[in-house]
């Protein structure tokens, strides 16, 4: 099997299965700390895009995210015609994200998120969830290759 379609497999999985535990499990606005304060599993809803960011209240989401998933699996499809699987593992990463979020926002109309840290009640990063995860992670891999080659082509100069 193709590893950018197991990563996508699983990783979507995984997403789907832990917002749907939050929802059956654990009442909205309610959380459990699982180490201390630092970090706690909460149930909130997000109608914003990535780490709450609000992009405006008639902002286009689920267009965004259909076109995203689109442009995404294009380039996988690219990178896997010209044997570069690690930009189709990491392409695949950040639309199985995409994809997650995408499938709240179409059932929920905002997204489910539930992981919380920090290191105070004061000092905390936004709220996320598996699918955010999978976005943020792709997206600093993705440019740590990119910023890796440009120096490779500068030092081979």
């Amino acid at each position: 099997m193709n590893s950018a379609v197991l990563i996508f497999g699983l990783v979507f999985v995984l997403d789907r299965i832990s917002k749907n535990l939050i929802v059956k499990l654990l009442p909205y606005g309610y959380g459990v700390n699982i180490i201390g304060e630092y970090v706690r599993i909460v149930h909130i809803r997000n109608p914003n895009s990535l780490w709450g960011m609000s992009l405006g209240k008639n902002f286009p989401y689920i267009i965004v995210s259909i076109i995203a998933i689109v442009f995404l699996s294009a380039l996988i499809r690219d990178a896997l015609k010209s044997k570069e699987r690690s930009y189709a593992n990491i392409f695949s990463l950040i639309v199985s994200g995409v994809a997650g979020n995408l499938m709240d926002r179409i059932h929920f109309k905002e997204v489910v998120d539930f992981i919380d840290i920090g290191i105070s009640a004061d000092v905390r990063w936004p709220v996320f969830n598996v699918a955010d995860s999978a976005i943020s992670i792709g997206l600093v891999i993705y440019f740590i290759m990119v910023i890796r080659e440009s120096f490779a082509k500068r030092s081979e100069k």
